[in-house]
């Protein structure tokens, strides 16, 4: 294992330590947590897990950027790009589904049909696609070091791991209210579950590619149509960690798929 536990714990340093610090700034400004310059300020702490890698790479494990691939290899992965920006579709209008069928569409403050949202869905791709340079700051960290690393012989505990530390870093986020502003404590909960649960799928989408841009994609689709197609069909403010796509109706689809992963030795290292 070329990371020792000290290299480990250097990383999540500078991590948290420059994340955290960029975000207090942030907040120190005071904008609306869902103002789109709220989000954009925010975009240098997102961008610490890539400088701690990169760090810890160079002068703890003496890697340096071995093994590293920056440039997409979507010729030879492309069916994982193609994976990555369409689960979260499918997983959103599961979710959806599933909440029609159980009634807790009545915590949304209007229901509406997927048919209206049609015109919506088709650009959404081409925004995640757009914007995916945006999550290699984290995925280049998380998942092309941290998660790679920790357990390289045990994948699935890697995930598991990594899933509840990426849901602590986040945390400054939850408390400003950015994702559940009105249910910090439940909304913190389930995105953690959520985190848990996408870490298994990007960690699987890495282990096959070695492409963290296909990661990337993968990430930002999560954001930019999961939950933008969520929020467009179910909007309001209140239950959004039962009934979000960070909440925990979406469990059961992305759940699915994850123990469909598992199963299929899909995390086998």
């Amino acid at each position: 294992m070329t990371n020792t536990l000290p290299s480990l714990l250097a990383y999540l340093g500078i991590t948290f330590g420059l994340g955290w610090a960029a975000w207090y700034a942030v907040f120190r400004l005071d904008l609306p947590a869902k103002s789109a310059k709220f989000q954009l300020a925010i975009l240098p702490g997102a961008c610490a897990p890539a400088a701690a890698a990169a760090i810890v790479r160079w002068l703890m494990t003496e890697q340096g950027f071995e093994g590293v691939r920056f440039v997409p290899r979507i010729a030879e992965t492309w069916p994982y790009y193609v994976v990555g920006l369409v689960a979260p579709i499918a997983v959103a209008l599961a979710s959806y589904a599933i909440t029609r069928f159980t009634g807790l569409h009545r915590f949304a403050t209007e229901v509406r049909p997927v048919r209206s949202r049609m015109k919506f869905l088709t650009i959404l791709p081409a925004v995640a696609i757009l914007t995916a340079p945006f999550q290699f700051g984290e995925e280049f960290g998380w998942r092309g070091f941290f998660q790679a690393e920790i357990l390289p012989s045990w994948p699935l505990l890697a995930a598991l791991i990594t899933g509840v530390v990426w849901a602590l870093w986040h945390l400054p986020l939850h408390r400003a209210g950015f994702g559940t502003q009105h249910e910090r404590l439940n909304g913190f909960a389930a995105f953690t579950l959520h985190s848990v649960l996408l870490s298994i799928f990007l960690g699987w989408i890495f282990l096959r590619t070695g492409d963290v841009w296909a990661v990337a994609l993968a990430h930002m689709a999560n954001n930019a149509i999961g939950v933008s197609l969520i929020e467009s069909l179910l909007p309001g403010e209140t239950k959004r960690h039962v009934i979000g796509y960070e909440g925990l109706v979406t469990a059961i689809p992305m759940g699915a798929i994850c123990l469909a992963i598992v199963l299929s030795g899909g995390l086998s290292p």
